[in-house]
Parts: C-alpha cells; sequence; structure tokens
C-alpha cells in the first residue's frame, strides 16, 4: 500500500496557519519537522503528521479511551478502504453531493472540513467548486491528496484562530474523543461570523 502525499503548494498553504496543538504556539520549521515548544511533529511527503503524543494531551484522554478509540479508528479505516462506495465522500455518494451544493451556494471563503476521509478529492468538495477547502482526519491515507491536508484530532487541531471562514463536520462527530473539546476548538478556528 503507498503512502498519502500532498504537493508541495499544499503544504506551504498549511504551513501558514499552522500552530502547535499542544498549546497553541508558533512552531518553527527544521528540514521535515515542525518544532513546538514541548514536542516535534514530523512532515511525511509534504503532510503535517500534527497528532500530539498521548502525554502531552489533555488528562480525560486516557489510556482505556485511547486504546479504544484507537482499536475502533483500525476497524472505521479497514471498512473504509473495503467498501469505500458506501462512504460519505465517494464519488457516487448522492448525499455527498448535495452537501457541497448546499455549501457552494450557502458560503464563500474557505473551509476546514474535519473527518475529510482519506480520498484524494472528495465529492462534496467537487461539488462546492467555489469554496476553498483544507482538510483533517486522524486517518493518513494511501493516496496523494488534492486539497491541503494535515493529519490530526478535532480535539487538538492545529490551526491558528480565526483562519478559516467555514468548518464542515460531515460524518465525523461520532469518531471524536469528546465532541465538546472539538467544537471548541473548531470555534476557536472560525473567523468572526464563520459558519460550521
Amino acid at each position: 500500500m503507498s503512502k498519502a502525499s500532498q504537493k508541495q503548494e499544499y503544504l506551504n498553504q498549511i504551513l501558514d496557519i499552522l500552530i502547535d496543538p499542544v498549546d497553541n504556539q508558533p512552531l518553527l520549521r527544521e528540514g521535515d519537522k515542525l518544532q513546538g515548544t514541548r514536542t516535534a511533529y514530523e512532515i511525511v511527503n509534504n503532510i503535517p503528521i500534527m497528532i500530539p503524543p498521548r502525554n502531552l494531551r489533555e488528562s480525560i484522554f486516557t489510556d482505556q479511551v485511547n486504546q479504544l478509540w484507537e482499536e475502533l479508528q483500525d476497524l472505521e479505516y479497514t471498512m473504509y478502504l473495503e467498501n469505500p462506495v458506501g462512504v460519505f465522500s465517494h464519488d457516487n455518494h448522492r448525499t455527498a453531493i448535495l452537501t457541497g451544493n448546499i455549501i457552494n451556494s450557502l458560503s464563500t471563503g474557505n473551509c476546514l472540513d474535519i473527518g475529510c476521509g482519506a480520498l484524494a478529492f472528495p465529492s462534496y468538495m467537487k461539488a462546492a467548486s467555489n469554496i476553498k477547502f483544507y482538510g483533517t482526519d486522524p486517518y493518513f491515507g494511501n493516496v496523494e491528496r488534492d486539497f491541503p491536508f494535515v493529519q490530526s484530532l478535532a480535539e487538538c487541531l492545529p490551526f491558528k484562530n480565526n483562519s478559516f471562514d467555514n468548518a464542515l463536520i460531515a460524518t465525523s462527530l461520532d469518531h471524536m474523543y469528546f465532541p465538546k473539546i472539538s467544537l471548541d476548538h473548531i470555534n476557536r478556528t472560525l473567523k468572526k461570523g464563520g459558519n460550521l
């Protein structure tokens, strides 16, 4: 299985708005690493891997929660690869295309897609051609992504405050450790008057 990647231009677009997800401070780039105050994050195939180590996440991320979440993510990712037609972001998913049309007609500017999955370019992004999408997901994936992407957790979003005009949670709220923490981070990254 090949590893996911993205073009250098997408990495460049993401670097301008990244912060350390642990302490919300600026990062220093050193080759293929982004150095935070307490940890470094790798850049692999032009994709920043911004998932903080377990010991630096909030204390409610217990070992039991982490282990269960990882098991469920592995199961979900296997299903994602084996039956992509049932995946919301797949090309032939009518609801995804309808969602993209709605986003396109009601929104302007950019949009952070939280839980964008592991496809090269989800169908709702294709349908919302007026919107500049950025994506984040815990799945690294195995294709070249055709939009700016960062691997991260919703509870630890690595983006500066007021970075996005819009945010999208299509089918990922049920995959989050702690939805309240995730929604707080999403709200922080939205510009004043931004849409979720």
